[in-house]
Protein backbone atom coordinates (compact mmCIF):
# COMPACT_ATOMS: atom_id res chain seq x y z
CA UNK A 1 0.00 0.00 0.00
CA UNK A 2 2.84 2.39 0.87
CA UNK A 3 4.45 1.66 -2.53
CA UNK A 4 1.20 2.60 -4.28
CA UNK A 5 1.14 6.02 -2.53
CA UNK A 6 4.78 6.60 -3.48
CA UNK A 7 3.95 5.85 -7.15
CA UNK A 8 1.01 8.26 -7.03
CA UNK A 9 3.15 10.97 -5.37
CA UNK A 10 5.92 10.56 -7.96
CA UNK A 11 3.41 10.63 -10.83
CA UNK A 12 1.75 13.78 -9.43
CA UNK A 13 5.14 15.43 -8.96
CA UNK A 14 6.14 14.71 -12.57
CA UNK A 15 2.75 15.91 -13.87
CA UNK A 16 2.91 19.12 -11.83
CA UNK A 17 6.44 19.82 -13.04
CA UNK A 18 5.57 19.24 -16.69
CA UNK A 19 2.33 21.21 -16.49
CA UNK A 20 4.21 24.20 -15.06
CA UNK A 21 6.83 24.33 -17.83
CA UNK A 22 5.69 26.27 -20.90
CA UNK A 23 6.44 24.82 -24.30
CA UNK A 24 8.93 26.59 -26.56
CA UNK A 25 6.02 27.95 -28.64
CA UNK A 26 4.34 29.36 -25.54
CA UNK A 27 7.58 30.99 -24.40
CA UNK A 28 8.09 32.64 -27.83
CA UNK A 29 4.50 33.86 -27.96
CA UNK A 30 4.76 35.80 -24.70
CA UNK A 31 6.96 38.55 -26.12
CA UNK A 32 7.29 39.72 -29.71
CA UNK A 33 10.50 41.07 -31.21
CA UNK A 34 11.45 42.54 -34.56
CA UNK A 35 13.97 39.73 -35.01
CA UNK A 36 11.32 37.02 -34.54
CA UNK A 37 8.87 38.82 -36.82
CA UNK A 38 11.41 39.33 -39.62
CA UNK A 39 10.76 37.44 -42.83
CA UNK A 40 8.72 37.31 -46.02
CA UNK A 41 4.93 37.73 -45.96
CA UNK A 42 2.10 37.44 -48.44
CA UNK A 43 -0.77 39.83 -47.77
CA UNK A 44 -4.07 41.28 -48.86
CA UNK A 45 -5.40 44.77 -48.18
CA UNK A 46 -9.06 45.56 -48.53
CA UNK A 47 -11.40 48.39 -47.80
CA UNK A 48 -12.63 51.64 -49.17
CA UNK A 49 -11.84 55.31 -49.34
CA UNK A 50 -15.11 56.97 -48.22
CA UNK A 51 -13.57 60.41 -48.69
CA UNK A 52 -13.72 59.70 -52.45
CA UNK A 53 -17.26 58.33 -52.38
CA UNK A 54 -17.84 54.61 -52.88
CA UNK A 55 -14.20 54.07 -53.84
CA UNK A 56 -13.02 50.45 -53.44
CA UNK A 57 -9.40 49.59 -52.59
CA UNK A 58 -7.94 46.06 -52.70
CA UNK A 59 -4.41 44.78 -53.18
CA UNK A 60 -2.35 41.61 -52.95
CA UNK A 61 1.38 41.53 -52.51
CA UNK A 62 4.53 40.24 -50.96
CA UNK A 63 6.66 42.11 -48.46
CA UNK A 64 9.95 41.50 -46.66
CA UNK A 65 10.50 42.84 -43.14
CA UNK A 66 14.06 42.62 -41.86
CA UNK A 67 15.22 42.42 -38.25
CA UNK A 68 15.91 46.17 -38.14
CA UNK A 69 12.35 46.98 -39.27
CA UNK A 70 13.02 47.87 -42.91
CA UNK A 71 10.09 46.99 -45.18
CA UNK A 72 10.29 46.37 -48.94
CA UNK A 73 7.86 44.75 -51.33
CA UNK A 74 5.51 44.96 -54.26
CA UNK A 75 1.78 44.70 -54.82
CA UNK A 76 -0.92 44.69 -57.43
CA UNK A 77 -3.67 47.11 -56.50
CA UNK A 78 -7.20 47.73 -57.72
CA UNK A 79 -8.19 51.35 -57.18
CA UNK A 80 -11.91 51.33 -57.86
CA UNK A 81 -11.32 48.78 -60.61
CA UNK A 82 -8.20 50.34 -62.17
CA UNK A 83 -5.24 47.95 -61.75
CA UNK A 84 -1.80 49.34 -60.91
CA UNK A 85 1.50 47.72 -59.95
CA UNK A 86 3.30 49.30 -57.04
CA UNK A 87 6.42 48.99 -54.91
CA UNK A 88 6.51 49.55 -51.17
CA UNK A 89 9.23 50.67 -48.79
CA UNK A 90 9.20 51.89 -45.23
CA UNK A 91 9.78 51.03 -41.61
CA UNK A 92 7.99 48.96 -39.00
CA UNK A 93 8.33 48.52 -35.26
CA UNK A 94 7.22 45.61 -33.11
CA UNK A 95 6.60 46.05 -29.39
CA UNK A 96 7.01 43.29 -26.77
CA UNK A 97 3.18 43.14 -26.41
CA UNK A 98 2.99 42.24 -30.15
CA UNK A 99 1.51 45.58 -31.23
CA UNK A 100 3.33 47.64 -33.79
CA UNK A 101 3.40 50.66 -36.05
CA UNK A 102 4.65 51.33 -39.53
CA UNK A 103 5.19 54.05 -42.05
CA UNK A 104 5.08 53.10 -45.73
CA UNK A 105 5.68 54.84 -49.05
CA UNK A 106 3.91 53.44 -52.10
CA UNK A 107 5.44 54.08 -55.53
CA UNK A 108 4.28 53.65 -59.09
CA UNK A 109 7.21 53.70 -61.49
CA UNK A 110 9.51 55.27 -58.91
CA UNK A 111 7.13 58.13 -58.04
CA UNK A 112 5.66 58.24 -54.52
CA UNK A 113 1.88 58.17 -55.02
CA UNK A 114 0.84 57.86 -51.38
CA UNK A 115 2.12 57.30 -47.87
CA UNK A 116 0.48 55.29 -45.16
CA UNK A 117 0.77 54.99 -41.43
CA UNK A 118 -0.42 51.67 -39.98
CA UNK A 119 -1.03 50.14 -36.58
CA UNK A 120 -0.74 46.39 -36.28
CA UNK A 121 -0.84 43.34 -34.05
CA UNK A 122 1.31 40.25 -34.56
CA UNK A 123 -0.54 36.96 -33.93
CA UNK A 124 -0.23 33.20 -34.44
CA UNK A 125 3.20 32.79 -32.82
CA UNK A 126 4.52 35.77 -34.84
CA UNK A 127 3.49 34.23 -38.16
CA UNK A 128 0.66 36.63 -39.05
CA UNK A 129 0.17 40.40 -38.93
CA UNK A 130 -3.19 42.21 -38.85
CA UNK A 131 -3.13 45.94 -39.54
CA UNK A 132 -5.29 48.99 -40.08
CA UNK A 133 -4.32 51.99 -42.18
CA UNK A 134 -4.57 55.28 -40.29
CA UNK A 135 -4.74 57.56 -43.32
CA UNK A 136 -7.63 60.01 -42.94
CA UNK A 137 -10.62 59.28 -45.12
CA UNK A 138 -9.79 55.58 -45.53
CA UNK A 139 -11.20 52.34 -44.13
CA UNK A 140 -8.54 49.78 -45.09
CA UNK A 141 -7.27 46.69 -43.28
CA UNK A 142 -4.49 44.24 -44.05
CA UNK A 143 -3.75 40.61 -43.21
CA UNK A 144 -0.22 39.30 -43.83
CA UNK A 145 0.82 35.65 -43.44
CA UNK A 146 4.39 34.51 -43.15
CA UNK A 147 5.92 32.79 -46.19
CA UNK A 148 9.35 32.27 -44.62
CA UNK A 149 11.43 33.43 -41.67
CA UNK A 150 14.43 35.70 -42.16
CA UNK A 151 16.80 32.97 -40.98
CA UNK A 152 15.54 30.33 -43.45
Amino acid sequence: MKAKWIEIAVAMSIFTTLAGVPSAAQARARSCTAENTAGDYGYTNSGSIPALGAFAFVSVGRVTIDASGQVTGSQSTSLNGAIVHETISGTATVNPDCTGTGFLEVRQGGTVVRTAQVESVVVDDQNEIHAIFLSGGTAITSIAKRISRADE
